[in-house]
Order: C-alpha cells, then sequence, then structure tokens
C-alpha cells in the first residue's frame, strides 16, 4: 500500500504573546483554585462552628436536666392564667410525670384556702400592658408566696415558692416561672412547737391560778386560827 502524501501535518502555533497568555491562564486557575480552597476552609469552620454550637446546645441541655432532676425544688413554667407550660420531674415529691402536669391549669391542685393569694397574683399580671409586664420582667422582681399543693397519692404539701416573672416560653410572650419548695417537715415541726408552747402556757395558767387558790386557803387558814386563839 502507498504512503499517503500530501495531508497537512499539526504543528504548535506560536505568535507574539502567546507565552504570556498561558502565564496569565495558569495565574488565574492558581487564583481560582487559592479562592475555592479559601471558600472550602471557611465553609468547613463554619460546619466546625455550628457542630461545636450543638454540642454546646446538648451539654447545656444535659446540664439543664440533670439540675431539673436533682433539685429538691419544683420547677414550673406557667402562663398568665396559671396553665402548666413546663414541669420538671417531681417523682420523690409529688408522684407526677411532667406530661401529667404539662397543660393543665396549675390552679386545680392547689388547695381550695390557698388559691386566693394565687389567684391575686395571676389577677395583678392580666391587670398590666405588655409595657408594664416587660418593665416588671426587666426588673426581675420575685414574689414570694406559701400554698398547699396535693400529689398524685391525695397528700397535701406545704410549699414556698418564688414567683418570677419571665420571657417567651412555649409561644407565650410572658410566663411565670415558680420555683417551689416542700417545707412541710418543717411546717409539722413548727406547728409541734408551737402545740408545745401553747400546751406550756395553758400549764403555766392553770398552775398560776392553783397557787393563787392555795395562797387564798393558806390565808383564809390563818386568819381563821388568829380567830380562834
Amino acid at each position: 500500500m502507498g504512503r499517503i502524501t500530501g495531508l497537512p501535518v499539526a504543528r504548535p502555533l506560536f505568535f507574539p504573546g502567546a507565552e504570556s497568555m498561558e502565564i496569565i491562564g495558569n495565574e488565574q486557575q492558581t487564583s481560582e483554585m487559592k479562592f475555592l480552597q479559601h471558600r472550602l476552609l471557611e465553609k468547613d469552620g463554619s460546619l466546625s462552628d455550628c457542630e461545636n454550637s450543638e454540642e454546646e446546645l446538648h451539654r447545656s441541655q444535659l446540664y439543664h436536666r440533670y439540675i431539673a432532676e436533682n433539685t429538691t425544688d419544683f420547677i414550673t413554667i406557667l402562663t398568665l392564667e396559671a396553665v402548666y407550660i413546663y414541669a420538671s420531674p417531681s417523682h420523690h415529691l409529688l408522684g407526677y410525670e411532667p406530661s401529667e402536669l404539662v397543660g393543665k391549669p396549675g390552679l386545680d391542685f392547689v388547695h381550695p384556702d390557698d388559691i386566693e393569694p394565687l389567684d391575686s397574683l395571676l389577677m395583678e399580671y392580666a391587670s398590666l400592658g405588655m409595657d408594664e409586664l416587660q418593665r416588671l420582667k426587666d426588673q426581675s422582681s420575685a414574689e414570694a408566696i406559701s400554698f398547699r399543693i396535693v400529689d398524685k397519692s391525695g397528700k397535701w404539701h406545704h410549699m414556698e415558692a418564688t414567683a418570677n416573672l419571665v420571657g417567651e416560653v412555649g409561644g407565650e410572650s410572658f410566663s411565670i416561672l415558680l420555683v417551689s419548695r416542700d417545707v412541710t417537715d418543717r411546717i409539722r415541726v413548727e406547728d409541734a412547737l408551737r402545740q408545745a408552747y401553747e400546751q406550756l402556757e395553758k400549764r403555766i395558767v392553770e398552775r398560776t391560778s392553783e397557787l393563787a387558790k392555795a395562797n387564798e386557803n393558806l390565808r383564809d387558814e390563818i386568819i381563821e386560827r388568829r380567830r380562834a386563839e
């Protein structure tokens, strides 16, 4: 087979400035690569920040849960209508699971004789406008209240609580943070001491009366003897 001739042979083209264009192209590619690398590093940093934020949030949630589950206080958050939004675990105190309280009116668990101070506080909040509520919240002023609350078995517990107005929780513009402590044992001791004191006072009065009567009898006896002499 004969050799084919006459076909053009491909050769590299050379013209003035070709080398500089090749250099510029390489520099542009290098610049783009650096930009992409920088963006990747930024993205990696953002992802790392997000992961760190998630870890911190998770850690914070664990801390709050640990505190809520191990504190002796009963921590609740209620709407301004006294409906439970949040309740800390209270198995050791009242026997309720949080799910048994959330969504229910808080006053349903309060002794009928003790509703008035809580109701007065709620009425006070209800009478305030948004600006006044915000001002009260910013002041972080706490209201001290005492009441009895019923546990799951029907037993009444004496509670002392501080009520603070807090910001948005569960979609509510303002809520009430109620931190309550069971003081039933202390109340029992105080009642026992008061009864003992009252009994002591009664005994002192009785004894004083007995001594006065004895003195009177003795005086009468002395007078009678003198008359007999």
